[in-house]
Protein backbone atom coordinates (compact mmCIF):
# COMPACT_ATOMS: atom_id res chain seq x y z
CA UNK A 1 0.00 0.00 0.00
CA UNK A 2 3.14 2.23 0.82
CA UNK A 3 4.50 1.76 -2.47
CA UNK A 4 1.11 2.31 -4.43
CA UNK A 5 0.94 5.43 -2.15
CA UNK A 6 4.33 6.53 -3.12
CA UNK A 7 3.72 5.98 -7.00
CA UNK A 8 0.72 8.00 -7.19
CA UNK A 9 2.40 10.89 -5.25
CA UNK A 10 5.31 10.75 -8.05
CA UNK A 11 3.14 10.53 -11.42
CA UNK A 12 0.71 13.58 -9.35
CA UNK A 13 4.30 15.62 -8.91
CA UNK A 14 5.33 14.96 -12.81
CA UNK A 15 2.07 15.88 -13.85
CA UNK A 16 1.76 19.25 -11.91
CA UNK A 17 5.18 20.31 -12.76
CA UNK A 18 4.88 19.42 -15.98
CA UNK A 19 1.57 21.44 -16.70
CA UNK A 20 3.53 24.16 -14.90
CA UNK A 21 5.75 24.72 -17.81
CA UNK A 22 3.43 27.61 -20.01
CA UNK A 23 4.45 28.42 -23.15
CA UNK A 24 4.71 31.67 -22.01
CA UNK A 25 7.66 29.99 -19.55
CA UNK A 26 9.53 28.20 -22.65
CA UNK A 27 9.66 31.15 -24.02
CA UNK A 28 11.34 33.26 -21.51
CA UNK A 29 13.67 30.34 -21.31
CA UNK A 30 14.42 30.39 -24.83
CA UNK A 31 14.08 34.28 -24.91
CA UNK A 32 17.37 34.33 -22.18
CA UNK A 33 18.87 31.83 -24.03
CA UNK A 34 18.83 34.31 -27.35
CA UNK A 35 17.30 31.42 -29.24
CA UNK A 36 15.18 33.91 -30.32
CA UNK A 37 13.43 32.07 -33.11
CA UNK A 38 12.63 28.82 -30.84
CA UNK A 39 11.08 31.65 -28.53
CA UNK A 40 9.02 32.95 -31.16
CA UNK A 41 6.15 30.07 -31.29
CA UNK A 42 5.82 29.56 -27.96
CA UNK A 43 5.22 33.03 -27.33
CA UNK A 44 2.58 32.66 -30.05
CA UNK A 45 0.93 30.19 -28.54
CA UNK A 46 0.55 31.86 -25.18
CA UNK A 47 -1.05 34.53 -27.10
CA UNK A 48 -3.48 32.17 -28.43
CA UNK A 49 -3.97 30.10 -25.59
CA UNK A 50 -5.78 33.48 -23.86
CA UNK A 51 -2.91 33.26 -20.80
CA UNK A 52 -0.96 36.17 -19.66
CA UNK A 53 -1.75 38.00 -22.96
CA UNK A 54 0.08 41.16 -22.57
CA UNK A 55 3.17 39.56 -20.48
CA UNK A 56 3.20 37.23 -24.25
CA UNK A 57 2.68 39.99 -26.08
CA UNK A 58 5.46 42.13 -24.50
CA UNK A 59 8.09 39.30 -24.53
CA UNK A 60 7.60 38.56 -28.05
CA UNK A 61 7.39 41.91 -29.09
CA UNK A 62 11.04 42.28 -26.63
CA UNK A 63 11.88 39.14 -29.09
CA UNK A 64 11.50 40.91 -32.22
CA UNK A 65 12.93 43.80 -30.60
CA UNK A 66 16.85 41.28 -30.11
CA UNK A 67 15.83 40.08 -33.90
CA UNK A 68 16.42 43.87 -35.23
CA UNK A 69 12.95 43.50 -36.45
CA UNK A 70 11.59 46.68 -35.12
CA UNK A 71 8.15 46.77 -37.04
CA UNK A 72 6.78 43.53 -35.33
CA UNK A 73 8.32 44.63 -32.36
CA UNK A 74 6.26 48.03 -32.11
CA UNK A 75 3.09 46.23 -33.21
CA UNK A 76 3.23 43.80 -30.43
CA UNK A 77 4.54 46.22 -27.27
CA UNK A 78 1.54 48.96 -28.92
CA UNK A 79 -0.39 46.26 -27.80
CA UNK A 80 1.01 45.29 -24.33
CA UNK A 81 1.21 48.83 -23.30
CA UNK A 82 -2.46 49.18 -24.16
CA UNK A 83 -3.31 46.08 -22.02
CA UNK A 84 -1.12 47.24 -19.66
CA UNK A 85 -0.06 51.28 -19.28
CA UNK A 86 1.74 50.89 -15.99
CA UNK A 87 4.12 48.48 -17.77
CA UNK A 88 7.48 50.10 -17.67
CA UNK A 89 9.35 46.99 -19.56
CA UNK A 90 7.07 47.29 -22.72
CA UNK A 91 7.13 51.05 -22.86
CA UNK A 92 10.76 51.22 -22.64
CA UNK A 93 11.38 48.81 -25.45
CA UNK A 94 8.19 49.85 -27.36
CA UNK A 95 10.15 53.71 -27.26
CA UNK A 96 13.33 52.17 -28.44
CA UNK A 97 11.50 49.95 -31.61
CA UNK A 98 9.94 53.03 -32.48
CA UNK A 99 13.16 55.00 -32.69
CA UNK A 100 14.82 52.14 -34.69
CA UNK A 101 11.82 52.09 -36.80
CA UNK A 102 12.42 55.70 -37.39
CA UNK A 103 8.59 56.75 -35.50
CA UNK A 104 9.94 59.50 -34.33
CA UNK A 105 7.34 61.22 -32.82
CA UNK A 106 5.25 58.08 -31.52
CA UNK A 107 9.06 57.62 -29.70
CA UNK A 108 8.95 60.83 -27.79
CA UNK A 109 5.59 60.27 -26.80
CA UNK A 110 6.54 56.96 -25.47
CA UNK A 111 10.00 57.61 -24.46
CA UNK A 112 8.46 60.68 -21.54
CA UNK A 113 5.82 58.04 -20.41
CA UNK A 114 8.44 55.77 -19.30
CA UNK A 115 10.29 58.41 -17.64
CA UNK A 116 6.93 58.48 -15.30
CA UNK A 117 6.73 55.04 -14.51
CA UNK A 118 10.97 55.21 -13.68
CA UNK A 119 12.07 56.28 -10.83
CA UNK A 120 15.63 56.31 -11.33
CA UNK A 121 17.42 59.68 -11.30
CA UNK A 122 20.11 58.37 -13.72
CA UNK A 123 17.79 56.42 -16.06
CA UNK A 124 15.40 59.54 -16.23
CA UNK A 125 18.80 61.38 -17.33
CA UNK A 126 19.50 59.33 -19.73
CA UNK A 127 16.46 59.49 -21.57
CA UNK A 128 16.03 62.91 -21.27
CA UNK A 129 19.37 63.06 -23.49
CA UNK A 130 17.71 60.68 -25.61
CA UNK A 131 14.63 63.11 -26.19
CA UNK A 132 17.01 65.67 -27.31
CA UNK A 133 18.70 63.19 -30.12
CA UNK A 134 15.15 62.09 -31.11
CA UNK A 135 14.26 65.16 -31.77
CA UNK A 136 17.20 66.03 -33.60
CA UNK A 137 16.33 62.92 -35.76
CA UNK A 138 13.36 63.87 -36.46
CA UNK A 139 14.25 67.04 -38.20
CA UNK A 140 16.87 64.95 -39.68
CA UNK A 141 14.26 62.66 -41.51
CA UNK A 142 11.58 65.73 -42.17
CA UNK A 143 14.33 67.41 -43.82
CA UNK A 144 15.04 64.45 -45.98
CA UNK A 145 11.14 63.97 -46.61
CA UNK A 146 10.17 67.46 -47.77
CA UNK A 147 13.38 67.83 -50.17
CA UNK A 148 12.92 64.25 -51.85
CA UNK A 149 8.98 64.88 -52.59
CA UNK A 150 10.39 68.56 -54.04
CA UNK A 151 11.72 66.04 -56.54
CA UNK A 152 8.47 64.05 -57.13
CA UNK A 153 5.39 64.72 -58.74
CA UNK A 154 3.24 65.43 -56.27
CA UNK A 155 3.73 68.11 -52.95
CA UNK A 156 1.96 68.75 -50.15
CA UNK A 157 0.19 71.72 -50.18
CA UNK A 158 1.23 74.75 -47.50
CA UNK A 159 -0.61 74.66 -44.09
CA UNK A 160 -2.57 78.07 -43.60
CA UNK A 161 -1.26 78.43 -39.87
CA UNK A 162 2.48 77.68 -40.97
CA UNK A 163 5.17 80.38 -41.05
CA UNK A 164 8.81 80.50 -41.43
CA UNK A 165 10.43 83.37 -39.81
CA UNK A 166 13.34 83.07 -42.35
CA UNK A 167 16.94 84.96 -41.48
CA UNK A 168 17.04 88.37 -41.42
CA UNK A 169 20.10 89.74 -43.52
CA UNK A 170 21.95 91.85 -40.66
CA UNK A 171 23.79 94.59 -42.62
CA UNK A 172 28.25 94.29 -41.78
CA UNK A 173 28.11 96.65 -38.88
CA UNK A 174 27.83 94.89 -35.58
CA UNK A 175 30.60 92.77 -33.93
CA UNK A 176 29.13 89.21 -35.51
CA UNK A 177 26.79 89.97 -37.82
CA UNK A 178 26.28 85.86 -38.44
CA UNK A 179 25.57 85.63 -34.75
CA UNK A 180 23.61 88.27 -34.43
CA UNK A 181 21.68 87.44 -37.35
CA UNK A 182 20.84 83.75 -35.57
CA UNK A 183 19.93 85.12 -32.72
CA UNK A 184 17.69 87.95 -33.62
CA UNK A 185 15.79 85.02 -35.95
CA UNK A 186 15.80 82.98 -32.86
CA UNK A 187 14.37 85.77 -30.51
CA UNK A 188 11.71 86.59 -32.84
CA UNK A 189 10.99 82.57 -33.47
CA UNK A 190 10.17 82.10 -29.79
CA UNK A 191 8.26 85.10 -29.51
CA UNK A 192 5.97 84.23 -32.68
CA UNK A 193 5.33 80.34 -31.21
CA UNK A 194 3.79 81.73 -28.11
CA UNK A 195 0.66 82.83 -30.23
CA UNK A 196 -1.38 79.70 -30.14
CA UNK A 197 -2.86 80.74 -33.59
CA UNK A 198 0.25 80.17 -35.54
CA UNK A 199 2.60 76.81 -36.41
CA UNK A 200 5.26 78.62 -36.19
CA UNK A 201 9.08 76.58 -37.74
CA UNK A 202 11.48 76.16 -35.51
CA UNK A 203 14.72 77.81 -36.52
CA UNK A 204 16.52 74.45 -36.03
CA UNK A 205 14.54 72.89 -38.75
CA UNK A 206 14.49 76.17 -40.91
CA UNK A 207 19.11 75.76 -40.29
CA UNK A 208 18.84 71.60 -41.54
CA UNK A 209 17.00 72.43 -44.59
CA UNK A 210 19.34 75.15 -45.34
CA UNK A 211 22.02 72.91 -44.67
CA UNK A 212 20.94 69.46 -47.17
CA UNK A 213 20.20 72.10 -49.81
CA UNK A 214 23.41 73.66 -49.48
CA UNK A 215 22.82 77.49 -49.92
CA UNK A 216 25.71 79.86 -49.12
CA UNK A 217 24.76 82.87 -47.17
CA UNK A 218 24.39 85.41 -50.10
CA UNK A 219 21.50 82.16 -51.30
CA UNK A 220 20.32 82.09 -47.96
CA UNK A 221 18.71 85.38 -48.34
CA UNK A 222 18.05 84.80 -51.81
CA UNK A 223 14.31 86.14 -52.40
CA UNK A 224 14.00 82.87 -54.72
CA UNK A 225 15.38 80.33 -52.15
CA UNK A 226 13.04 82.24 -49.38
CA UNK A 227 9.73 81.32 -51.19
CA UNK A 228 11.53 77.62 -52.01
CA UNK A 229 11.99 77.26 -48.40
CA UNK A 230 8.11 78.05 -47.78
CA UNK A 231 7.45 75.63 -50.18
CA UNK A 232 9.41 72.94 -48.75
CA UNK A 233 8.21 73.60 -45.20
CA UNK A 234 4.20 74.06 -46.19
CA UNK A 235 4.30 77.02 -44.73
CA UNK A 236 1.87 80.12 -46.24
CA UNK A 237 3.76 82.98 -44.98
CA UNK A 238 7.46 83.49 -44.73
CA UNK A 239 9.17 87.01 -43.12
CA UNK A 240 12.20 87.93 -44.89
CA UNK A 241 13.80 91.24 -44.61
CA UNK A 242 17.19 93.01 -43.20
CA UNK A 243 17.83 94.97 -40.11
CA UNK A 244 20.78 97.53 -40.72
CA UNK A 245 23.31 99.55 -38.18
CA UNK A 246 24.29 102.81 -38.99
CA UNK A 247 27.03 104.62 -37.83
CA UNK A 248 25.35 106.65 -35.38
CA UNK A 249 24.25 103.24 -33.66
CA UNK A 250 20.38 103.36 -34.93
CA UNK A 251 19.27 100.29 -36.37
CA UNK A 252 16.72 100.41 -39.17
CA UNK A 253 14.11 97.54 -40.04
CA UNK A 254 12.53 96.81 -42.98
CA UNK A 255 10.70 93.07 -43.29
CA UNK A 256 8.36 91.68 -45.46
CA UNK A 257 5.60 88.75 -45.35
CA UNK A 258 5.69 86.33 -48.40
CA UNK A 259 2.54 84.50 -48.91
CA UNK A 260 3.69 81.24 -50.48
CA UNK A 261 0.48 80.47 -52.18
CA UNK A 262 -0.34 84.06 -54.09
CA UNK A 263 3.02 84.94 -54.62
CA UNK A 264 2.27 88.83 -52.56
CA UNK A 265 5.13 90.54 -50.86
CA UNK A 266 3.30 92.57 -47.90
CA UNK A 267 5.42 94.92 -46.40
CA UNK A 268 5.18 94.33 -42.48
CA UNK A 269 4.46 98.02 -40.70
CA UNK A 270 6.14 100.97 -41.90
CA UNK A 271 10.14 100.73 -41.59
CA UNK A 272 10.96 101.37 -38.23
CA UNK A 273 14.48 103.06 -36.45
CA UNK A 274 15.22 102.36 -33.20
CA UNK A 275 18.19 103.50 -31.36
CA UNK A 276 17.58 99.82 -28.77
CA UNK A 277 17.85 96.82 -31.07
CA UNK A 278 15.85 94.92 -27.87
CA UNK A 279 12.99 97.35 -28.44
CA UNK A 280 13.19 96.84 -32.15
CA UNK A 281 12.84 93.52 -31.69
CA UNK A 282 9.50 93.85 -29.67
CA UNK A 283 8.36 96.39 -32.29
CA UNK A 284 9.24 93.56 -34.90
CA UNK A 285 6.78 91.14 -32.93
CA UNK A 286 3.92 93.12 -32.90
CA UNK A 287 4.41 93.98 -36.32
CA UNK A 288 4.47 90.70 -37.76
CA UNK A 289 1.62 89.78 -35.34
CA UNK A 290 -0.49 92.93 -37.13
CA UNK A 291 -0.18 91.52 -40.34
CA UNK A 292 -1.20 88.79 -40.18
CA UNK A 293 -4.54 90.20 -38.27
CA UNK A 294 -3.79 89.26 -34.63
CA UNK A 295 -3.78 91.71 -31.59
CA UNK A 296 -2.39 90.28 -28.62
CA UNK A 297 -4.51 91.55 -25.78
CA UNK A 298 -3.82 90.79 -21.79
CA UNK A 299 -1.73 87.79 -20.21
CA UNK A 300 -0.19 87.20 -24.36
CA UNK A 301 0.72 90.49 -24.87
CA UNK A 302 2.45 90.61 -21.72
CA UNK A 303 4.45 87.40 -22.38
CA UNK A 304 5.63 89.29 -25.77
CA UNK A 305 6.79 92.51 -24.21
CA UNK A 306 8.92 90.95 -21.88
CA UNK A 307 12.52 90.83 -23.05
CA UNK A 308 14.64 87.58 -23.31
CA UNK A 309 17.82 89.97 -22.28
CA UNK A 310 18.88 93.78 -23.22
CA UNK A 311 22.70 92.85 -22.77
CA UNK A 312 24.55 93.04 -26.15
CA UNK A 313 27.15 90.75 -25.19
CA UNK A 314 24.54 88.21 -23.72
CA UNK A 315 22.92 88.42 -27.32
CA UNK A 316 26.06 87.95 -29.57
CA UNK A 317 27.59 84.74 -27.41
CA UNK A 318 23.71 83.15 -27.76
CA UNK A 319 23.93 83.63 -31.65
CA UNK A 320 27.59 81.95 -31.32
CA UNK A 321 26.38 79.29 -29.87
CA UNK A 322 23.29 78.88 -32.27
CA UNK A 323 25.80 78.83 -35.15
CA UNK A 324 27.99 75.98 -32.82
CA UNK A 325 25.04 74.19 -32.49
CA UNK A 326 24.52 74.21 -36.54
CA UNK A 327 28.08 72.84 -36.94
CA UNK A 328 27.12 69.90 -34.37
CA UNK A 329 30.01 71.33 -32.10
CA UNK A 330 27.63 70.89 -28.63
CA UNK A 331 31.00 71.14 -26.35
CA UNK A 332 31.80 74.60 -27.71
CA UNK A 333 27.59 75.39 -27.90
CA UNK A 334 27.23 74.63 -24.29
CA UNK A 335 30.71 77.24 -23.58
CA UNK A 336 29.03 79.88 -25.32
CA UNK A 337 25.74 79.32 -23.78
CA UNK A 338 27.07 79.54 -20.43
CA UNK A 339 29.25 82.79 -21.05
CA UNK A 340 25.92 84.31 -22.38
CA UNK A 341 24.14 83.44 -19.10
CA UNK A 342 27.58 84.80 -17.23
CA UNK A 343 26.91 88.24 -19.01
CA UNK A 344 22.62 87.98 -18.23
CA UNK A 345 21.84 85.36 -15.77
CA UNK A 346 18.09 85.62 -16.34
CA UNK A 347 18.26 85.24 -20.20
CA UNK A 348 15.86 82.17 -19.99
CA UNK A 349 16.03 81.41 -24.34
CA UNK A 350 19.93 80.58 -23.47
CA UNK A 351 19.41 78.56 -20.15
CA UNK A 352 16.77 76.34 -22.41
CA UNK A 353 19.45 76.25 -25.53
CA UNK A 354 21.98 74.97 -22.81
CA UNK A 355 20.24 72.46 -21.82
CA UNK A 356 19.73 70.97 -25.03
CA UNK A 357 23.27 71.55 -26.16
CA UNK A 358 24.17 69.09 -22.77
CA UNK A 359 21.52 66.81 -24.07
CA UNK A 360 22.92 66.46 -27.03
CA UNK A 361 26.37 66.21 -26.50
CA UNK A 362 25.63 63.48 -23.56
CA UNK A 363 23.35 61.54 -25.97
CA UNK A 364 26.15 61.65 -29.10
CA UNK A 365 28.13 59.07 -26.99
CA UNK A 366 25.45 57.54 -25.36
CA UNK A 367 25.59 53.28 -25.54
CA UNK A 368 21.51 52.40 -26.17
CA UNK A 369 21.94 48.54 -25.35
CA UNK A 370 24.12 50.07 -21.97
CA UNK A 371 20.90 51.88 -21.28
CA UNK A 372 18.63 48.62 -21.83
CA UNK A 373 20.80 46.95 -19.26
CA UNK A 374 20.42 48.97 -16.68
CA UNK A 375 16.62 49.69 -17.54
CA UNK A 376 16.22 45.98 -17.61
CA UNK A 377 17.80 45.12 -14.06
CA UNK A 378 16.06 48.05 -12.63
CA UNK A 379 12.66 46.81 -13.38
CA UNK A 380 13.69 42.85 -12.60
CA UNK A 381 15.20 44.38 -9.34
CA UNK A 382 11.72 46.11 -8.28
CA UNK A 383 9.18 43.39 -9.97
CA UNK A 384 11.01 40.05 -8.41
CA UNK A 385 9.54 40.42 -5.18
CA UNK A 386 6.48 41.76 -6.76
CA UNK A 387 5.87 39.14 -8.87
CA UNK A 388 6.95 36.31 -6.16
CA UNK A 389 4.17 37.36 -3.85
CA UNK A 390 1.44 37.82 -7.04
CA UNK A 391 2.21 34.33 -7.98
CA UNK A 392 1.91 32.62 -4.78
CA UNK A 393 -1.38 34.29 -3.96
CA UNK A 394 -2.59 33.25 -7.51
CA UNK A 395 -1.74 29.64 -6.66
CA UNK A 396 -2.90 29.74 -2.44
CA UNK A 397 -6.02 31.02 -3.76
CA UNK A 398 -7.11 28.26 -6.09
CA UNK A 399 -9.53 25.65 -5.31
CA UNK A 400 -8.56 22.40 -4.20
CA UNK A 401 -11.02 19.06 -3.33
CA UNK A 402 -11.13 18.42 -0.21
CA UNK A 403 -9.22 15.82 1.40
CA UNK A 404 -10.76 12.31 0.70
CA UNK A 405 -10.67 9.04 2.79
CA UNK A 406 -7.84 8.19 0.75
CA UNK A 407 -5.49 10.30 2.35
CA UNK A 408 -6.55 8.99 5.95
CA UNK A 409 -3.95 7.82 8.22
CA UNK A 410 -2.91 3.95 7.16
CA UNK A 411 -2.04 1.43 9.28
CA UNK A 412 1.63 1.27 9.31
CA UNK A 413 2.17 4.51 7.99
CA UNK A 414 5.16 6.15 9.67
CA UNK A 415 4.50 9.17 12.37
CA UNK A 416 4.54 12.81 11.59
CA UNK A 417 8.10 13.76 12.24
CA UNK A 418 8.62 15.58 15.50
CA UNK A 419 11.08 18.42 14.92
CA UNK A 420 10.04 21.25 11.57
CA UNK A 421 11.18 20.86 8.19
CA UNK A 422 12.65 23.54 6.64
CA UNK A 423 12.37 23.68 2.79
CA UNK A 424 14.70 26.32 1.07
CA UNK A 425 13.97 27.29 -2.83
CA UNK A 426 16.31 28.53 -4.63
CA UNK A 427 15.15 31.28 -7.21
Amino acid sequence: MKLEKCGIIVYILVFILGCGVSNYDRGVVFLEQEEFDTAIPYFEAAIDSGVNIADAHRELGITYYKKEMAQQAANHLRIAVSNNRKDSRATFFLAIALEENGDFDEALDTYRKFITLNSSQSIRQDIRSRLALIKDKRDNQIVQEVVAEELGVSFNKVQDNRIVVHYLEVTPGSVDPIALQKSLTGLLISDLAKVDQHNIVRRNLLQKLINVIDLDQDAVLNTKNVKRIGHLLHAKHVVSGKIEESSDGVFRSNLFLNNIDSNEVQPVGTPEEENDLFELQKVLVFGILESLGIQPVGTLKKALLKKETENMSALILFGQGLDSVDRSDYTTAAKLFRDALSEDPNFELAKKSLNEAEALEIARSQDLSLIETNVVRRIKSQSAIHDRFRHMDSALTREFAPPSAADATLEGDAPPPKTSITITVKQ
